[in-house]
């Protein structure tokens, strides 16, 4: 019998986690397939914002530097996956 593992409250053997991984490669092509869109709009968002002055503006300041985060973490995320894929 394969050992047992907890994982996010459910047990695992060993085979599953290590069929899991063979099927990591569609989970990473579909990863960068969102990520990739992701990235997209929120650069448009933020191509339009800087656009329109709204980083000057107080009242848009914050929201600038969100999105402008989230463009970040978004780019560093697809990365991240395209790395794992081994691409």
């Amino acid at each position: 019998m394969y050992p047992r593992y907890r994982k996010c409250g459910h047990w695992r053997s060993r085979k599953e986690i290590e069929g899991m991984a063979r099927n990591e490669e569609p989970i990473l092509e579909e990863a960068m397939d969102s990520l990739r869109e992701a990235t997209q709009r929120i650069r448009a968002v933020e191509n339009r914002m800087l656009a329109a002055g709204m980083p000057e503006q107080p009242n848009y300041r914050n929201l600038f530097v969100r999105v402008s985060g989230a463009l970040a973490m978004t780019e560093a995320a697809f990365l991240e996956a395209r790395r794992r894929r081994g691409v």
